[in-house]
């Protein structure tokens, strides 16, 4: 993840920080993983097609955009601050000095521009999310995508579909409804907490099982994407 600062007008320090904090923390424990990249026995792709390659927007978020290119998606988060010095300065995790505001929290720091009392700057952060270049799996199977996530020794799988009208979906598998299909059609472990409750389930399809698998409803939890440049 890299960022970079420019210079610019307002909303909400405290927001920014805490949504930025938010943004850069979160860490993944996926409840369902795969055994090997799938689809198993795929080839792995060395790029995305160039006809996909643009800026997505989430359809039901758009301060969330998203940058494909041959061999990376990425996260572009952008937010404005313009508060007083004075309201920065209550925040005890926020530190300016000269032009540069410095969050402590994260170990970051970053130019802003001085306006009489006031602070401005706009934050843009770039989050890689997937790279194949890293060690990260790109499958196809018919007109879907798969992305496959390393994850200790285990994957993390998505379904990514590029439709018309400049459409993408991504789809993930939502345990509470899909588990069972799992456990019918291939192998699956379940690991489970000191209750006996499913904590996680280990994934490990064949070919074979896989394609019988995304004909049934799996996948289902979607989000949309609309291409807005290419």
């Amino acid at each position: 993840m890299y960022l970079y600062i420019q210079s610019n007008e307002p909303p909400e320090m405290r927001f920014l920080i805490s949504t930025l904090l938010i943004f850069l923390i979160i860490s993944c424990d996926p409840s369902v993983v795969f055994r090997e990249p799938q689809p198993a026995g795929s080839t792995d792709l060395k790029a995305f097609p160039s006809k996909v390659h643009g800026t997505y927007l989430e359809t039901l978020d758009d301060s969330s955009v998203y940058v494909v290119t041959s061999t990376y998606i990425f996260q572009k988060y952008v937010e404005e601050l313009g508060r007083s010095e004075e309201e920065i300065m209550e925040d005890i995790e926020v530190e300016l000095k000269g032009d540069t505001l410095f969050l402590q929290e994260i170990g970051m720091a970053f130019p802003v521009i001085r306006r009489n009392d006031s602070i401005f700057g706009t934050i843009t952060v770039f989050d890689t999310i997937f790279d194949i270049s890293d060690n990260y799996k790109l499958r196809k199977f018919k007109k879907n995508y798969f992305l496959n996530f390393p994850h200790d020794t285990l994957w993390m799988v998505y379904k990514l579909q590029f439709g018309k009208g400049h459409r993408a979906y991504l789809f993930d598998i939502n345990e509470d409804k899909e588990a069972k299909i799992f456990e019918k059609h291939s192998k699956v472990d379940v690991i489970r907490n000191t209750e006996g409750k499913p904590k996680k389930y280990i994934m490990n399809p064949s070919r074979k099982e896989m394609i019988t698998l995304l004909k049934l409803e799996t996948f289902t939890d979607t989000t949309e994407f609309i291409r807005i440049s290419k």
